[in-house]
């Protein structure tokens, strides 16, 4: 599967957005607040599912469009950044 290094990148970076949430240096670093470190939280998993559906050959209708769906909130959301 192409996107298995994609999809092990994203669980790896993943406790890095837990200590961006937790740590008030690392906020202060990027500028973003406690509130915000914690909508980012939730974004690993549409980004997981969509690099996961991009790699299949054969999706069913109902995945994709469920993986459409979870796309246009995440992308919207990297957009406002």
């Amino acid at each position: 599967m192409p996107a298995l290094g994609l999809i092990l990148l994203l669980i790896a970076v993943f406790p890095a957005n837990i200590h961006l949430f937790n740590s008030e240096i690392a906020q202060n670093s990027y500028g973003i607040s406690r509130h915000f470190a914690l909508i980012r939280l939730p974004f690993q998993i549409p980004l997981i599912v969509i690099a996961y559906w991009h790699s299949r050959e054969n999706n069913s209708k109902k995945f994709d469009l469920i993986s459409i769906i979870l796309f246009i909130p995440t992308i919207i959301y990297f957009l406002t950044l």
